[in-house]
């Protein structure tokens, strides 16, 4: 691995899963005309797939100043080399709302709004992907808070399920 790797992880309904963060390469919103050499760890199927959602997968090092970066890519499997990337999204859903307003005040807050899909799951959006993910780690430890998890963006052939589909 990389030296800005580390190992890291998220809860999602109580149970701990393991992320290897990669640091040295990040996810920026692609520009259509604008070529930028994908990871190289990356078949040219992944490689298209993550286009598709808009985003090359690039060397931390080759980002513009013009580019936006989405997240950083995180591997969920390495031996599969399953690539998802870490937004500065977290879902939230909660049984008791008035439980997450100490999240507000947290290290990276930005915003919080409940979702039309659900009464009680909420986005928060920070400023920062690894400020989302300690905060998903800190609110999924609160009473009240039935899963607190980072809003990966992966694509669709490394979901487990139809039901884990970014929310936008």
């Amino acid at each position: 691995g990389s030296a800005a790797e580390a190992v890291s992880g998220f809860y999602s309904h109580k149970q701990f899963h393991k992320l290897y963060v990669d640091k040295d390469h990040v996810a920026i919103r692609a520009v259509p005309g604008v070529a930028h050499a994908n990871l190289p760890s990356l078949s040219l199927a992944e490689a298209a797939q993550f286009a598709q959602l808009g985003v090359d997968l690039v060397d931390r090092a080759s980002v513009k100043s013009v580019d936006a970066i989405v997240g950083y890519p995180i591997w969920f499997d390495k031996q599969k080399g399953a690539v998802g990337i870490l937004t500065h999204e977290i879902v939230v859903r909660s049984d008791q709302p008035e439980g997450l307003v100490a999240m507000r005040g947290g290290k990276g807050f930005a915003t919080m709004e409940e979702t039309e899909f659900k009464k009680g799951l909420y986005l928060a959006k920070f400023t920062s992907p690894m400020a989302a993910l300690d905060a998903a780690n800190e609110l999924a430890k609160k009473p009240g808070v039935i899963y607190a998890h980072p809003n990966f963006l992966v694509a669709k052939d490394y979901r487990e399920d139809r039901k884990s589909t970014r929310l936008n």
